[in-house]
């Protein structure tokens, strides 16, 4: 998705569902993403495909890297909806992993299903309705408000899940 078509597409959808009928969307991708995890050994979380093998994929990345982005994404991407859903100034700045790199992956796993149960939950933390002024600037799809943030983690995650698979399907994928 091109940055113009993503930035409609994700306003599109902010302007289509209010935040009750956007959440079994997020929620239920999120849920998806959680499942591509769930049930990979160490040995396949730690393997990495050849750089090019894994169409649309960060080159090179392994499951559990993977895994480590979408948990340090997640906790940011919240902190953002919620700051920006209460009408604050939000973090412009990815910061770095919550994790060390030898994490194993059910404990990631783990993190990503509780940072998971407070984004299902963000709305509980914002006034009725959350401000729909404030935006914080995203580097492809430019100044995002808090509804938007809550619509790209569906399609952050649907990009993630199209990974995990593309790692399990590559040659050479432990079994």
């Amino acid at each position: 998705m091109t940055s113009p078509d993503g930035r409609r597409y994700l306003l599109g959808q902010a302007e289509r569902y209010d935040w009750v009928e956007m959440w079994p969307r997020v929620v239920g991708t999120r849920i998806a993403l959680i499942e591509e995890l769930g049930g990979v050994s160490d040995e396949q979380a730690r393997w990495t495909p050849p750089a090019g093998l894994v169409e649309g994929a960060e080159d090179g990345w392994s499951i559990l890297q993977v895994a480590r982005h979408v948990l340090g994404w997640s906790e940011y991407a919240l902190a953002n909806i919620e700051a920006l859903g209460n009408g604050r100034a939000a973090t412009a700045e990815l910061p770095p992993s919550p994790v060390a790199e030898d994490t194993p992956l059910a404990e990631i796993r783990r993190g990503v299903i509780e940072v998971s149960q407070r984004m299902a939950s963000v709305t509980s933390r914002m006034p009725s309705p959350p401000d729909e002024a404030a935006t914080m600037e995203h580097e492809r799809f430019g100044p995002l408000p808090a509804r938007a943030w809550f619509a790209f983690v569906r399609l952050h995650d649907l990009d993630h899940i199209g990974q995990i698979k593309g790692i399990k399907a590559a040659e050479g994928y432990p079994s």
